[in-house]
């Protein structure tokens, strides 16, 4: 069984702006915070899921069901 992992909702709005590729600063844009304040997020959820790198956070992350995965698909333009 899965330990649940307690994040805050700061921290949940940090880690999905990261899965989507965001860069720090544009986070920090979007959610009107620092940029040092995302980078601090982003090192307290890698020490809470226990990674080392972000990959390793996107694993974690839908392995404890903070994330999940989509597949978008585009429409191709009608000729």
């Amino acid at each position: 069984m899965k330990k649940r992992v307690r994040i805050t909702p700061r921290q949940l709005q940090v880690l999905r702006s990261i899965v989507k590729g965001l860069p720090n600063r544009q986070i920090a844009e979007r959610l009107t915070i620092s940029v040092r304040t995302v980078e601090v997020h982003r090192l307290a959820l890698m020490r809470r899921l226990r990674v080392k790198n972000v990959a390793q956070l996107f694993r974690a992350a839908y392995h404890h069901n903070l994330i999940k995965l989509t597949t978008h698909t585009r429409k191709s333009p009608r000729v």
